[in-house]
């Protein structure tokens, strides 16, 4: 009977967090509007509707507490796959400015990352997209959510922005 209880126990699990990830790669199309102000780390600010001023954006979330979030900033780093027609930011959820910054200065982070970075103390990002774990990309056209991923590669981009 224990047995039996564990394995409808886990079923149960297994059910719930695939029909979660089912749920969420089904995305309601969400404009953006809001007026949060985010920090880079050089202290200048920018509104969270600054962040679609070009047609195609993209919101890679992660922390410096997470080691894949920090391979992923490597990775990046090593070989830049983004097309400059996308603008990319790296928004750092719940840590300090100071830690941040020197987990940046450690990396030693090409400037197109580095000047690209904000600060989100807050998670509002997170929250705003029910993001559950970084790392997290978000892909938009024209300030659209149009996918979220947890990895990236030179073909997902492609995909996504295959139209233009």
């Amino acid at each position: 009977m224990k047995k039996l209880s564990i394995i409808l126990f886990s079923f149960c699990v297994v059910f719930i967090f695939s029909f979660k990830a089912i749920s969420s790669a089904i995305l309601p199309r969400q404009k953006v509007s809001d007026e949060k102000i985010f920090y880079r780390l050089d202290g200048t600010s920018l509104a969270f509707k600054e962040l679609f001023k070009s047609s195609k954006t993209i919101l890679f979330l992660w922390a410096r507490s997470c080691p894949h979030c920090r391979s992923e900033l490597r990775r990046i780093n090593r070989k830049y796959p983004f097309d400059k027609k996308i603008q990319v930011y790296y928004i750092n959820v719940k840590e300090s400015k100071e830690r941040v910054e020197r987990e940046v200065e450690s990396m030693r982070l090409d400037k197109r990352i580095s000047d690209n970075i904000l600060l989100d103390r807050t998670g509002y990002v997170l929250g705003k997209y029910r993001i559950i774990g970084v790392p997290t990309y978000l892909f938009f056209k024209d300030g659209e959510l149009i996918q979220r991923s947890h990895f990236l590669g030179e073909n997902l981009i492609r995909e996504i922005f295959k139209d233009e």
